[in-house]
């Protein structure tokens, strides 16, 4: 006959086992979803700081883009920084004044921000399609707005990576996006 105590001991024992494993399960099951949540909080505190990053570059840039506004309000300035800059002088008067070429500027200054934000993750797919399929490509059949291009694109005040990636526009070809590049 057997033992029912022994059978007793022997059920427990068997479901100490079955709970054990169950245990384990369940703690690997939330170790993994701790280092899924880690890798998340930790993906937007990139974003975070990439955001605040790019804020302070744009706010910035704001106040350099202020400040060369300025001299339009003062002629003196205006004619030493085209005494100074003879080949921006030729830009400005090709342009009809120092005011149209910071215009354009402004567009192509705007223009690649975009371009960048895009390339950082920050600007949305909706956004990215209306700009692109409209400033990015009214822009590259203006005859102003290309010689600035052209001039900016030489003097350094474009970065490189935009201005290869707009001279297709300018060429009529479909813009990659710099968001599937990235």
């Amino acid at each position: 006959m057997t033992d029912p105590v022994a059978i007793f001991g022997v059920v427990l024992g068997g479901a100490g086992c079955v709970a054990s494993a169950a245990s384990a399960v369940y703690f690997r099951s939330q170790a993994r979803a701790a280092h899924l949540q880690a890798a998340e909080a930790r993906r937007q505190s990139e974003n975070a700081d990439r955001l605040a990053i790019m804020e302070s570059n744009l706010s910035m840039y704001a106040r350099f883009r202020e400040t060369r506004n300025q001299f339009l309000h003062f002629p003196n300035l205006q004619q030493e920084w085209r005494d100074t800059q003879p080949r921006f002088s030729e830009m400005f008067d090709a342009c009809g004044g120092l005011d149209k070429f910071i215009a354009v500027r402004e567009a192509m200054d705007a223009m690649q921000d975009v371009y960048f934000l895009r390339k950082d993750g920050c600007v949305t797919d909706q956004y990215w399609h209306v700009w692109t399929k409209t400033f990015f490509r009214f822009y590259a059949k203006m005859p102003t707005f290309l010689k600035v291009f052209d001039f900016a694109s030489d003097e350094g005040l474009l970065h490189p990576e935009f201005v290869t990636f707009y001279r297709g526009a300018i060429q009529g070809e479909r813009l990659a996006d710099p968001a599937l590049l990235a």
